[in-house]
């Protein structure tokens, strides 16, 4: 037990080779063994010497230079080492040579951080008949061993350890001075580089460019092989490897470590730092192929709140960590963390900005509409985008039936919507989600009829959040986000919730607008009777240009929002008719410039009864602009090419085509054959080229394409 503390101790005290000026010991050991007539050596705790021997008797160097008897006294001054380390005390011991040794201890901060062996020297004067028998041995010179005996100090036992103790207590004076001057050196590092880490990280607002600038200080400072920091996920309750440097790709990106496991779970869980000696084991760093000896993990907490843990493991020197070193690395954990916290903090404020922005946006965009397919639209691509979900679908509620059906989606291939038209969630799921006007979590398992649970289970998602449209205390539909996995916090569920509520009552008012669009417009149907009855040469007019609009727009690939309002805007195209008297629709004759001025007035005359209704722009704008040519020559403002919408320049092709065919009280009906021809010459002038094309392409699937078009 007393072993393993003093190792434990040892470490906070660097080695003594590292900060003791040796050229400087030296000088002084060679002046001190001098005047003390003793031979004298400075070892480290494990028998290796520091300074060269000073003052080495001719007796002994002959003797060290016989074969293996150097490596014979190295042997016997690291056995008697080791004892003076585990005694802590001196040990006074004679040579093989019959010479007098003492060895004694060198302490610093109470921690035995060297010995000092001083002898060579005789407590009486040494026996010729051994000295004689010695130099038979070891082979050497009789006479000279003999010379060299004889030039042995005599010492007493006491002087003996006089000198070892003045040349010990002389070592741990300048080693204190010299432990000082590298603390201290040490202290002013640690600080320099913890300022300079303070204003780097204080203008950094990413937590991984932090992470990452905050491990390159760690790394100059303490000079590791490796290090890392980890972030606690709080749902998941494991930390997670935000940034590291020295480590692989492939711990980076696995290591998942739970709370209370390893050093770094530990710490995380119980905020202490600790140090790990010996062969870490630990589930961060067990998976290095490069074995770690020691590591030091600290918490990343700010106040009581645990953010993570730093790690930082062996130095590149060597040594072991400190005391030291750990209160610094706590200390730069400290002001990382808080640096962390306060970039969450922002992140956290520049996302609800940007969460309520969006929603406004969001909001405005889907409010600017009536049409209920875009309002839907709006509202799933919303949702997608800010809910950063895979996928987003918007089901209508069927209270006859219980049933979903799905009538948008955004981030779905539509060949995968069209498995599932509609679902029925099973009763309880149901009646919660009736019960609720928050968004729901319900698991795909065990909510949904088998075959919808299959769907969702392939798709890898678990789980579905769930918002009900809820307008009045009753269940409208519901809004679907769609992840592989669930990940949402309150905040974010509430954001979901706001876009829910809105896109309840605008889906509301869609379908309200809806039924008083298709009020609206069996009215003005009946209006366009009342003036195709005032001509009958030109009943059912209406309806056909629309049928025709409508397979050109389908043609041309329009979106089915584009189709519906272009039939819309075919159907009451030629409404503002119904204030030109009969006179001037009937009329045999060619139409005065006054009277076709007032034929072309209907275009405005139209609008004037559409536009209080609020219908699109897009509907209106084509109803406006359906006698436009592309030359410029049209009415009623004369634009030209591209300035006419593609809705108004189908109406106008469609618009002519029945206006040829059909019998006028001018002229008789023009032939297939005849009106074809003149669609292609008016090409560029009244028509434009691509809509005529599609236009031709329908009468081809109409008609016989052999007669028409040989």
């Amino acid at each position: 037990m007393e072993k393993e503390k003093f190792n434990e101790k040892f470490n906070d005290v660097p080695q003594i080779a590292k900060i003791l000026d040796l050229p400087l010991i030296q000088e002084f050991q060679d002046q001190f063994a001098q005047n003390m007539g003793v031979a004298l050596r400075i070892s480290d705790l494990h028998g290796n010497s520091l300074t060269k021997t000073s003052n080495l008797s001719d007796f002994c160097r002959l003797i060290r230079l016989a074969t293996k008897r150097e490596k014979e006294c190295y042997f016997s001054d690291k056995r008697v080492i080791q004892k003076v380390v585990e005694e802590r005390k001196p040990s006074f011991y004679f040579c093989r040579a019959g010479l007098a040794h003492v060895a004694s201890p060198i302490f610093l901060k109470g921690i035995i951080v060297g010995v000092v062996l001083a002898g060579g020297i005789g407590v009486k004067s040494l026996e010729v008949k051994k000295v004689n028998q010695l130099a038979k041995d070891l082979k050497i010179d009789e006479e000279k061993l003999m010379e060299g005996a004889r030039k042995i100090k005599i010492l007493s036992r006491r002087k003996l350890y006089s000198a070892t103790n003045l040349l010990s207590l002389a070592a741990e004076i300048l080693l204190r001075l010299a432990l000082q001057a590298a603390d201290a050196k040490r202290k002013v590092k640690g600080l320099s580089v913890l300022s300079e880490l303070s204003k780097a990280i204080s203008s950094t607002l990413s937590i991984e460019s932090l992470s990452n600038l905050a491990l390159k200080y760690v790394n100059q400072l303490f000079e590791v092989y490796s290090s890392s920091l980890m972030l606690l996920d709080e749902e998941e309750k494991d930390l997670k490897i935000i940034a590291a440097q020295g480590l692989s790709e492939e711990v980076i990106k696995k290591t998942r470590v739970k709370l209370g496991e390893g050093i770094s779970g530990k710490v995380s869980k119980e905020g202490k730092p600790l140090i790990l000696r010996g062969r870490a084991k630990d589930s961060l760093f067990g998976k290095e192929r490069r074995e770690v000896k020691e590591a030091v993990c600290v918490p990343l907490k700010v106040k009581n709140k645990m953010l993570g843990v730093l790690n930082i493991s062996d130095k590149i020197s060597g040594e072991s960590f400190t005391s030291h070193d750990v209160k610094l690395l706590t200390l730069i954990g400290s002001e990382v963390a808080v640096a962390i916290e306060n970039v969450k903090l922002h992140e956290g404020l520049e996302k609800k900005v940007t969460e309520l922005s969006g929603l406004l946006q969001l909001s405005k965009y889907i409010a600017s509409s009536l049409e209920l397919e875009e309002v839907l639209k709006a509202v799933v691509e919303g949702a997608t985008h800010l809910m950063n979900a895979q996928f987003s679908t918007l089901w209508l509620f069927d209270e006859n039936t219980d049933e979903f059906h799905l009538n948008a989606f955004y981030g779905l291939d539509p060949k995968l919507a069209q498995e599932v038209p509609k679902f029925k969630l099973e009763p309880e799921p149901l009646k919660y989600l009736l019960s609720q006007k928050s968004p729901v979590v319900i698991p795909c398992s065990s909510g949904f009829k088998p075959a919808h649970s299959k769907f969702y289970r392939e798709k890898g998602i678990d789980k579905l959040v769930i918002a009900p449209l809820v307008v009045k205390d009753k269940l409208i539909g519901a809004l679907s986000i769609h992840t592989p996995y669930y990940r949402y916090s309150q905040d974010e569920l509430n954001l979901l919730a706001s876009l829910a509520n809105q896109a309840g009552i605008l889906v509301e008012n869609a379908k309200l607008y809806e039924d008083l669009k298709e009020y609206y417009l069996k009215t003005v149907q009946a209006l366009i009777a009342a003036v195709e009855a005032k001509d009958p040469y030109t009943k059912g007019h209406s309806l056909r240009v629309a049928d025709l609009a409508v397979k050109i727009a389908e043609e041309l690939s329009l979106t089915k929002s584009q189709i519906s309002k272009i039939q819309i805007a075919a159907l009451l195209h030629d409404v503002g008719k119904i204030g030109i008297s009969e006179q001037i629709l009937l009329k045999p004759d060619k139409l005065s410039k006054e009277e076709y001025e007032i034929i072309k007035n209907h275009t405005i005359a139209s609008l004037k009864i559409i536009e209080p209704v609020g219908f699109s722009q897009e509907i209106v704008r084509a109803v406006r602009h359906h006698h436009e040519d592309v030359n410029s020559l049209g009415y009623p403002n004369g634009l030209k090419d591209e300035e006419i919408p593609i809705e108004a320049k189908i109406i106008r092709v469609a618009d002519a085509f029945d206006a040829m065919v059909s019998e006028r009280p001018y002229r008789p009906a023009f032939s297939l054959k005849e009106t074809i021809k003149e669609l292609k010459a008016n090409v560029g002038k009244q028509f434009d080229r691509q809509i005529v094309d599609a236009f031709l392409k329908v009468l081809k699937k109409e008609v016989n394409p052999k007669r028409f078009f040989s």
